[in-house]
Formats: C-alpha cells, sequence, structure tokens
C-alpha cells in the first residue's frame, strides 16, 4: 500500500475511533488566558492558555511561554493513561523563537523519567520519533517534511511496538520503540521553542 492511499485509510481509521475515547482542546484548554488549563499537569515549562489566532473559530489552544535554553518543556493531561491509541494535534511553531518544534508524548511515566516524543522540527524540516529515559535522550528515527507556516497537524498512533506519525492526513515515518508502555499523554516543546496548540485529541483503543 502505497504512503499516499495508507494515510487515507489511517485518517478514516481514526474518525470511526473518535466514537469511543475522543476528546478535544475544547475540554482540555479552556481556562483563564495567561494561566493553565485545570485539565493540564504542568511537569516543566510555562504552559498557558491563549488563543488559536488563524483558525477559523479562534478555539482555545495551549501555549508554551517559556523561554528556557536548556531544558524541554513538558504537560500531561490529568488523569489520563494510554497504553494503545492515537494522539493528534494542531500546532504553530513561532518564528520569533529561538527554536521552532513541538509534538505530543505518550507513555509519561511518574515524575517524568521516562516517556515518548513525536516531534515537529520546523528548522531542521523533519519529523523525529524519540525517547528519553533515565535521564538520556535519543532518537528513534526521522523523517524530512517539506516545509509550510501556519497551523499544521500532526498525529501520532502507537500500537504495541509500532509507531506511525502523519503530517497534516500523509504518512511520514513508520517506525518500531523496543516496547509498549502505558503512562501519561501530552505535549512537549524541544528547548528555546515557543509554539501554540489546538485541537489535541486523544483516541483509547484498549
Amino acid at each position: 500500500m502505497s504512503v499516499a492511499v495508507r494515510g487515507l485509510v489511517l485518517a478514516a481509521s481514526f474518525a470511526a475511533a473518535g466514537c469511543v475515547g475522543w476528546s478535544i482542546s475544547r475540554e482540555f484548554f479552556a481556562g483563564t488566558p495567561g494561566q493553565p488549563p485545570a485539565s493540564i499537569e504542568v511537569v516543566s515549562g510555562r504552559w498557558e492558555v491563549a488563543r488559536a489566532e488563524g483558525l477559523a473559530d479562534e478555539m482555545p489552544a495551549l501555549a508554551q511561554a517559556s523561554h528556557d535554553a536548556a531544558s524541554a518543556s513538558l504537560c500531561v493531561l490529568a488523569g489520563t493513561r494510554v497504553e494503545d491509541g492515537a494522539l493528534q494535534v494542531r500546532l504553530r511553531t513561532r518564528r520569533e523563537a529561538p527554536s521552532m518544534g513541538g509534538g505530543v508524548a505518550w507513555g509519561v511515566a511518574s515524575g517524568a523519567m521516562r516517556y515518548r516524543v513525536a516531534e515537529l522540527d520546523a528548522a531542521a524540516g523533519c519529523i523525529r520519533v524519540r525517547e528519553v529515559a533515565g535521564g538520556i535522550d535519543r532518537e528513534i528515527a526521522s523523517a524530512a517534511i517539506g516545509g509550510a507556516d501556519g497551523w499544521r497537524t500532526l498525529r501520532v498512533d502507537f500500537s504495541g511496538d509500532d509507531v506511525t506519525c502523519q503530517l497534516d492526513g500523509v504518512v511520514v515515518l513508520e517506525t518500531e520503540l523496543d516496547e509498549a508502555v502505558e503512562g501519561g499523554v501530552g505535549l512537549y516543546c524541544p528547548p528555546a521553542s515557543t509554539s501554540l496548540f489546538a485541537d489535541f485529541a486523544v483516541v483509547t483503543r484498549r
């Protein structure tokens, strides 16, 4: 099956899976502008409610506002743990930031000593899958992508040790991890990146 055709099939399956365990940003990110929403737990960085400027209905968004050049930023959905499922988010990187990236995290262990990341690196023009464990950050796989400004839609499916990443509805990366793990899910920004997120969706298949 071609990448383009598989992308369409996965998009259809995501819509169908949305009937079970589907949540979106209007639940996650609503709150007082400039403050973190009650639905998330801040692990690192400064996360605050904003507006999704440029999207049709100006839905609630989540901004990563820290300019820390030394540490990544991570937040998780309160009380949510997933082993087998999918995450999807719309994100917009900011050109004025020193770094231009952001993505989704899953398998987040207590204390964030372990987690997996699917990250859009707009400056480098690639999608990366990475694993952080015991303070060691290692890249699992990466794939080049076409450049585009504005909002992009990033999605990752994880089932067992298989991981599939889509960007704007097209499969761009398929890889494997050492093992499946249950853990928290959330959003991630690399050091010195201040990105904007909206329409965060979680699909739990198990």
